[in-house]
């Protein structure tokens, strides 16, 4: 079972036990008690994710649309924060701005193929774009 679903669970049973031996005024205080809980263990679930994916060395960029003929520079985690495969020097603090950074590099790349000819039949740059708010998105 889920570390979020255990909390929700927990929580849960807690607001149910006091609602049984307490007024409405206090079950209402405990029920957002209960929902904050959750919600915070829904978060520390998914950062916990994060975190392993990192540590471990893995690619934390997931977009894989290649439009172009070029797939986004990997993100993995560096001496100080997130680096982007192919940027020497480069670190970023946040995990958002490192997949920005791919993104970029990607569309730049596909741009160019579009220009010189060689990104493929009936490719264009707007194309490159939409690939590009679609991987940051991602």
């Amino acid at each position: 079972m889920a570390l979020s679903t255990l909390t929700s669970t927990a929580a849960a049973d807690v607001a149910t036990d006091v609602a049984s031996s307490t007024d409405s005024a206090t079950c209402a205080v405990t029920a957002a008690a209960a929902a904050a809980a959750t919600t915070a263990a829904a978060t520390t679930a998914a950062d916990a994710a994060t975190t392993t994916d990192a540590a471990s060395g893995q690619n934390l960029q997931t977009f894989t649309g290649d439009v172009g003929g070029s797939l986004p520079p990997a993100v993995t985690t560096g001496e100080r924060g997130f680096v982007v495969a192919g940027e020497t020097g480069d670190s970023f603090l946040n995990l958002s701005a490192a997949i920005q950074r791919s993104c970029s590099i990607q569309h730049n790349a596909c741009a160019d193929a579009v220009n010189s000819g060689t990104g493929g039949a009936g490719v264009t740059v707007g194309d490159c774009d939409t690939q590009n708010t679609q991987c940051t998105a991602a």
